[in-house]
């Protein structure tokens, strides 16, 4: 902080690093709080690629490092550099509820607390639609004031620093600064730092902020062995904080329990580290010495299990990405661990697909991304049936919807029902392909690739599992110039009521672009079922495919054109009105049966968007998409790019505007809310019951 006394109530700090399209509406949440003298500090931590420039008309302070340091330095930065009497963070995709901030900060003043928590909202991947995070509703859905960790234990399971209003002077005093060899995974360490050391502890009881989860963010990317080394580093340094506070301040043992708990149960549930540690190679050694020593240090006794506190905050018993684990599962887990068996330990929640006996003919897998003729392809395997089967070539109609109605008249899912987790459809299949008695068959289903599915990875392993039945899996994939594809992608994203359909151009490019445009980690789940070979939009989609099976007779594509920039803007206008999925799908059949949409016109992306994505597909894409056929004039794409002037959207024309209000209207009235609990309803009460009250209660269950 600032040397000088603090002349400002409260300083918001918000670490910056490509958040470009949420920045704004970050800043202008802070702003809308009315709070007089409020300071906002952005660190721009990504100096090389954002100037000052980028920050021009920004309501905030901007500071501005010399290089990237990461994210415990942004806000240590902003800490060293703020003037306020409490300070708050806030990250540059997320924002203030109305009036939250203001109503966190007033009872931080009123309760004169060193830390004042509030609860926050969390959207899913792509989804407007919130929930209260389900550690808040758990623990922190009462406001009162408490004293440290020793006085309110369940302060321990506060995670984010985002989540607290801290006193400057607390922070001050107790020198409580991020730690800087953490350049991710900071939040936890830096909170238990703080409710260690806090002699008072405000909750307010009430969301006060939105947590925006994105794809390509670090709570929902994929990661390296970089990121497992920070991971474990985060869970060791936490056990060591607890262990040192333990033996100096008198905390009784159950909370260095629930601390090795929260440490294992990081490792088993938001982590790779079990898989790598069972399958990496010997780069993962030293990580496994420390995680031997982690497990071995102290042994989780089973009664943690059953503590109040850890009962509300576990996963075990629960369906989760990695399966439901029962309480046996978890003390095998851990057993396992203190063992050094890896291998057995992970073996206990990999899900990995049987081997099964390949009876069923060769498959020809069209995963086609949507945009890039999937729908043209299924209507002329559906028209030409006939012909392909004569081929020996079985395109079937289990698996096809019978009573699908499109948003947009011309859509199509093809073999939609193969993703359900019901076994009819497979059944069906099953049944088509002995009649026919074919040596090949063909599915086709754009929503089988799943890119902006948050769980695509336990969706894609359960296919597999069916997938692997076929004696060989053929995948054909079609694609189509980069910065043309994500324009129209993001047309049909918004029209079809998708979560992200509420997004901005600028927002969805910054959420997805590097992830879509990224072919070998897009496909690399389907890679291990068979060759993958892409089809060229621009050479004609359903050419490229009749040409497979030597049919000539293609005809002319069936189109199913984007709707224009004007209609676009109506339906984002639905998609951020209505977070129920069935209203919003309501409102926008309704608009898209009405609305007298023009071509597709001009592309929603700027010049330098356009560039950006050439580029990065030519990048992350170029060799790999090369040597499976797709191998376009990436130079010839960037002088068109450079010599088409941009339109970009003005004003939704008004009779559109109107249109769409009244689409959301009635979409209300037609869905109307769930009936609220009667008046005379008794309210809810929550028992923390006591372990040992708790362990009475089994034992005589058990009887």
């Amino acid at each position: 902080m600032s040397a000088e006394e603090p002349d400002c109530p409260i300083t918001v700090v918000i670490p910056f690093y490509d958040e470009t399209a949420f920045l704004p509406a970050a800043v202008e949440s802070v702003i809308a709080q009315g709070i007089d003298g409020i300071e906002i500090i952005v660190v721009n931590d990504n100096p090389e690629v954002f100037g000052e420039a980028a920050f021009h008309g920004l309501q905030a302070t901007v500071i501005h490092h010399e290089f990237n340091r990461g994210l415990s330095a942004a806000r240590n930065s902003g800490i060293v550099a703020a003037r306020g009497r409490h300070i708050a963070f806030l990250d540059a995709d997320d924002y203030y509820l109305s009036g939250g901030l203001k109503a966190q900060w007033e009872y931080a003043v009123e309760t004169g607390a060193d830390m004042t928590h509030a609860q926050t909202l969390m959207t899913a991947v792509g989804s407007t639609k919130t929930v209260i995070l389900p550690r808040d509703q758990r623990l922190f859905r009462k406001s009162g004031v408490r004293g440290g960790l020793s006085k309110s234990e369940r302060c321990q399971f506060i995670v984010s620093s985002w989540s607290c209003v801290y006193s400057a002077d607390f922070l001050a005093r107790h020198a409580l600064r991020f730690d800087e060899e953490q350049r991710k995974f900071e939040d936890r360490l830096f909170v238990l730092g703080a409710v260690c050391r806090a002699e008072t502890i405000a909750y307010l009881g009430r969301p006060t902020r939105v947590w925006r989860k994105r794809a390509g963010s670090i709570s929902t990317s994929s990661t390296g062995f970089d990121e497992h080394e920070l991971q474990l580093g985060l869970i060791e340094k936490c056990t060591t904080l607890v262990v040192d506070r333990s033996g100096h301040h008198g905390l009784p043992e159950r909370v260095y329990q629930r601390e090795l708990f929260q440490a294992i149960s990081r490792i088993v549930w938001d982590t790779r580290l079990l898989e790598m540690l069972a399958k990496g190679g010997a780069e993962y050694d030293p990580l496994r010495e420390r995680v031997l020593k982690l497990v071995r240090s102290e042994k989780l006794k089973p009664r943690t299990l059953s503590d109040t506190l850890v009962m509300r905050i576990s996963r075990i018993g629960e369906q989760t990405a990695r399966g439901c684990i029962e309480e046996g599962d978890f003390l095998d887990i851990v057993r396992f661990l203190r063992q050094g068996k890896f291998d057995r330990a992970y073996s206990v929640v990999a899900q990995e697909p049987p081997m099964l006996e390949k009876k069923l003919p060769d498959l020809i897998l069209h995963l086609g991304l949507h945009k890039t003729g999937t729908t043209s392809i299924q209507k002329w395997c559906l028209s030409h049936r006939d012909q392909l089967l004569a081929r020996g070539v079985l395109f079937p109609k289990a698996g096809l919807p019978d009573d699908f109605r499109p948003i947009r008249e011309g859509g199509f899912p093809g073999h939609q029902e193969l993703m359900k987790p019901n076994a009819s459809a497979w059944d069906d299949l099953r049944h088509a392909i002995a009649e026919s008695n074919c040596e090949t068959v063909i599915i086709s289903c754009e929503n089988m690739l799943m890119p902006l599915r948050p769980d695509r990875e336990k969706q894609i392993a359960a296919l597999g599992v069916r997938l692997r039945e076929f004696a060989s899996v053929r995948i054909v994939v079609g694609v189509r110039r980069p910065d043309v594809w994500l324009d129209r992608l993001y047309r049909e994203i918004v029209s079809n009521g998708h979560g992200a359909g509420a997004r901005s151009v600028d927002e969805f490019l910054c959420e997805y672009q590097r992830q879509l445009l990224d072919l070998p980690s897009l496909l690399g789940p389907f890679a291990a079922l068979g060759d993958i070979e892409l089809i060229d939009y621009a050479d004609g989609p359903v050419a490229g495919f009749a040409r497979m099976f030597d049919l000539t007779d293609v005809g002319t594509d069936p189109s199913y054109p984007s709707p224009d920039a004007h209609a676009i803007a109506g339906a984002r206008l639905i998609n951020a009105s209505l977070t129920d999925k069935q209203r919003r799908i309501s409102a926008l059949r309704e608009y898209f049966q009405i609305i007298e949409s023009e071509a597709t016109g001009p592309t929603l992306l700027t010049r330098q968007q356009r560039r950006e994505a050439v580029e990065l597909f030519r990048l992350k894409s170029g060799d790999w998409a090369a040597e499976r056929g797709y191998m376009p004039d990436y130079d010839a794409m960037i002088a068109e790019i450079e010599g088409t002037p941009a339109f970009p959207l003005r004003d939704l024309p008004q009779p559109q505007l109107e249109l769409a209000l009244r689409s959301i209207q009635r979409a209300e009235i037609n869905h109307p809310t769930k009936r609220p609990r009667p008046k005379s309803a008794p309210p809810s009460v929550t028992l923390m019951l006591q372990p040992w009250i708790w362990r009475v209660i089994q034992w005589l269950r058990g009887r």
